[in-house]
């Protein structure tokens, strides 16, 4: 069902000083950086493991932007993992079965024409999952 852990996101009031800090800690450079008005993101993907993991710092380009509610009631660090399946509308069956909720009922498009789906983290274990497919991309 999961190909590979996909990336780790992690949330950033300033955005600039949590980019530098990651590629610095590192030794990495951004390999993607993108912005998302429909879900108000900005974000940059810094290379971190095997098989093209990265961590993915992300930051709100608004103060409407559910991510800026995290921020203010969290504050920065851990946002989420992301985990690669083959196919996000085959996959859900499954993990609804195991109790998993999820936040969209569709898939949602992301960084690099990825798809996306998230679980609500009371479901999850109090972490937030995202699961990212590549149907459709050529």
């Amino acid at each position: 069902m999961v190909r590979r852990l996909h990336h780790i996101g992690v949330a950033a009031e300033d955005f600039e000083a949590a980019v530098g800090f990651y590629r610095r800690m590192l030794g990495q450079e951004v390999v993607k950086e993108a912005i998302l008005p429909e879900q108000g993101l900005r974000l940059a993907a810094i290379p971190c493991g095997p098989d093209g993991v990265w961590l993915e710092v992300i930051s709100p380009v608004s103060p409407e932007s559910p991510l800026a509610g995290f921020l203010a009631k969290r504050g920065e660090g851990l946002h989420h993992i992301a985990l690669e399946v083959d196919d996000i509308e085959r996959a859900l069956p499954y993990y609804e079965a195991m109790g998993c909720e999820p936040l969209a009922r569709r898939p949602e498009p992301g960084l690099g024409g990825l798809r996306t789906l998230f679980f609500h983290p009371r479901t999850t274990r109090r972490v937030l999952v995202e699961l990212v497919d590549r149907v459709g991309l050529a």
